[in-house]
């Protein structure tokens, strides 16, 4: 990270936070996604385990 020009108590921390936010281009576009399809995908994943357990849990309860 390069420093700021002098003087170096200037401005240059607000500039920082206030700059807007740039992507990187140098990912493929695939690993782009957003997190909120990546929570999205893994919430549904907890959903699903979570049936097929319960599924499961009732058959053997019914077996005995």
């Amino acid at each position: 990270m390069r420093l700021p020009a002098p003087p170096y108590f200037s401005d240059s921390r607000i500039e920082l936070e206030t700059r807007p936010i740039e992507l990187r281009s140098d990912r493929p576009a695939e690993l782009r996604t957003s997190q909120g399809a990546r929570w999205a995908q893994a919430v549904l994943t907890g959903i699903v385990l979570g049936a097929a357990m319960a599924l499961m849990g009732f058959w053997l309860d019914s077996m005995g």
